[in-house]
């Protein structure tokens, strides 16, 4: 089960992925309806992340041009200890978690791969 907090960080990183999507698209992604993904956006600015509407055929839902969520890099051993963590929890707990925690190493794969090329990664 997803709650809130997943569906706004799965927003941002839909809106960064991809400008002017629409809304009842991105509502359908979130599994929630367009009355809650509008309630979504302003939870975003509220938390200073800015959203942009553009309307007409070929406008949508956007980040201001050029906002990011900041990188995460992890350090080897903290690399080490997420995959440690969510191979045991999708050991442990199995199919009630196991997505969670695939789809959690998959967020933190590009932060790896950038650790690697700072060598910041063994």
């Amino acid at each position: 089960m997803t709650t809130p907090a997943t569906r706004l960080i799965t927003l941002i990183m839909l809106l960064q992925r991809r400008p002017n999507q629409k809304a009842a698209e991105l509502a359908e992604k979130l599994g929630v309806s367009v009355r809650t993904l509008h309630r979504y956006f302003g939870m975003l600015e509220e938390m200073g992340i800015p959203v942009y509407a553009e309307r007409g055929p070929h406008g949508g839902f956007s980040l201001v041009r050029g906002y990011k969520l900041p990188p995460m890099f992890l350090t080897p051993e903290e690399a080490v200890a997420v995959y440690l963590g969510t191979s045991l929890v999708s050991e442990m707990w199995g199919q009630l978690y196991h997505e969670a925690a695939q789809r959690g190493l998959w967020l933190l794969q590009p932060s790896m791969k950038m650790s690697h090329k700072l060598g910041l990664m063994v």
